[in-house]
């Protein structure tokens, strides 16, 4: 029997094929080791609790190519074969990604797999009384398969014999979220892909839990059977609370964060859990599970920048006339996104042509800057003409956001024949005058090219165009004031993911 010295990366998570905020570890594994003997090395080394958690190993076969999900024995042979020829010590080392049973979709080949033996003799008092499935269950099972019934929230607060479950994670939650609830504390007997059986943290209770998934459908569970009587004493129950983890907390304020503009922190759940359930949480575990609700209900701040393509094309499809745009550099990363709907485009021709831009920087993930261009109406409304999502407020991304605004809403100067240059010059030296004085004099220049502009300019009225001729106060539309009021009334969305983001704008547009 060989040792083998493995270096272990372990508490961090994958982004792109790269594994960050990792914690380093090692462990010693045996060349005769199973699926289950490397998972029991590497729980115990790093101090997982494995009724909790569960760990996701992989390993790079070499740099440049994606990681290999270790999930069986033979996985583990290959990884041993590997180390056998390289006795680096970190070279391939275990990256080992922690998960909560409570988030964990993934379940062990080598754990739920079903094993033919060659006896044909078996022993009937070892057979759990729950597994046994008669053709009437059978019959039974293919009836719910029409979705009769079955329980998809995971808050469900009522359980009981013959319940139907959409899966097992669905199980997992609601009994852990019961626990939570009556302030109680249970421990797992056995846990498979197909089955899931729970009894008190007292060995001596009656309380327990008992489901299975159905013949037909192997990720539909059923409550085969349900004892909630407690006959334990009060203290073994309420000694401690395992099952309070960071998933069940954050199942629990999830919809405090469906608002983006309601301010709920990690101190308000605190407060919270502990009123309504009795269970002391620190301020780290309440952060992370914020982090855990927010993602829950808004997504992941990756996912949501990979779909920001298809959201633009939505967005083009449903609002006929919207303009969008998606930069990205040479290796394919974000750099800017710009949207500009057809509202206010349309809008803007009836608006006086004046355009306020402004800055605001954002709280999400990867932080950034929302640049922002409005106007106001004649109802005395402010509708964000164009924003677009940048790295931060520089030279390139200005230029970026006008010259997709310039394209957008075109130019005044396109109005003006090519050989007019010198009078396009006049007239916007005359739109800016800020006197009567130097309005005239840029008037009389005008009139010796083409006297004809003159009345042209008077029939349209020199108060709808020139400074200098205005009537209403100057502060309204010569200041950033407007531009401020939007980035006012986006504050609580700035922390949102970039496509909730851009979806908050488009609302804030309707209202």
């Amino acid at each position: 029997m060989e040792l083998f010295p493995v270096y272990v990366l372990h508490s961090g998570k994958w982004e792109e094929n790269k594994f960050i905020n990792f914690v380093s570890d090692c462990v010693i594994i045996e060349s005769t080791f199973s699926y289950n003997n490397l998972v029991a090395a590497i729980s115990e080394q790093i101090r997982i609790d494995t009724e909790l958690n569960t760990i996701e190993i992989n390993f790079l076969p070499n740099d440049g190519l994606p990681s290999i999900l270790i999930y069986n024995d033979t996985g583990v042979k290959v990884y041993i074969e590997l180390k056998k020829k390289n006795l680096n010590f970190t070279e391939y080392p275990l990256f080992v990604t922690v998960k909560e049973i409570y988030d964990n979709r993934l379940v062990s080949t080598s754990s739920s797999c079903l094993v033919a033996t060659s006896s044909n003799s078996i022993d009937v008092s070892t057979i759990d009384s729950t597994e046994i499935m008669p053709d009437i269950e059978l019959i039974e099972n293919r009836k719910l398969s029409e979705n009769m019934g079955i329980i998809d929230n995971m808050l469900n607060e009522f359980v009981e014999d013959d319940q139907v479950y959409k899966d097992k994670e669905t199980v997992m939650n609601v009994m852990k979220n019961l626990d939570v609830r009556e302030r109680f504390q249970f421990k797992m007997k056995r846990s498979s892909a197909t089955k899931y059986h729970l009894i008190c943290v007292d060995d001596n209770c009656a309380w327990s839990f008992k489901s299975s998934s159905v013949v037909f459908n192997a990720n539909i569970f059923k409550v085969r059977s349900y004892n909630n009587n407690h006959t334990c004493g009060y203290g073994e129950r309420y000694l401690t609370q395992r099952q309070a983890t960071l998933g069940v907390i954050a199942s629990i304020v999830k919809n405090k964060y469906v608002n983006p503009k309601k301010v709920y922190t990690a101190n308000d759940i605190i407060e919270d859990i502990q009123k309504q359930h009795g269970i002391e949480v620190s301020y780290m575990k309440a952060w992370r599970a914020k982090e855990i609700a927010t993602t829950m209900i808004r997504g992941s701040p990756i996912d949501s920048y990979k779909e920001l393509s298809k959201y633009f094309y939505m967005l083009e499809h449903t609002n006929t006339g919207t303009v969008t745009k998606l930069h990205k550099s040479e290796d394919g990363y974000f750099l800017y996104a710009y949207v500009s709907l057809y509202a206010p485009i349309k809008g803007l021709e009836h608006c006086r042509p004046i355009m306020v831009v402004d800055g605001s920087f954002l709280k999400a993930a990867y932080m950034g800057t929302i640049l922002i261009a409005c106007t106001r109406d004649g109802a005395g409304k402010i509708p964000p003409l164009a924003y677009a999502i940048v790295d931060s407020e520089n030279n390139k991304s200005w230029e970026w956001f006008f010259v997709q605004i310039k394209g957008t809403f075109g130019h005044a100067k396109r109005t003006f024949k090519k050989h007019h240059k010198q009078l396009k010059d006049i007239f916007f030296a005359l739109a800016r005058a800020s006197t009567i004085e130097k309005f005239e004099y840029h008037m009389t220049e005008v009139c010796k090219i083409d006297p004809r502009v003159q009345l042209y300019l008077f029939k349209i009225g020199y108060e709808r165009w020139s400074r200098a001729y205005s009537k209403v106060k100057r502060s309204m539309v010569m200041t950033s004031n407007i531009a401020k009021s939007i980035n006012a009334a986006n504050t609580n969305a700035k922390e949102l993911p970039v496509m909730q983001l851009l979806e908050y704008m488009t609302n804030l547009l309707q209202q």
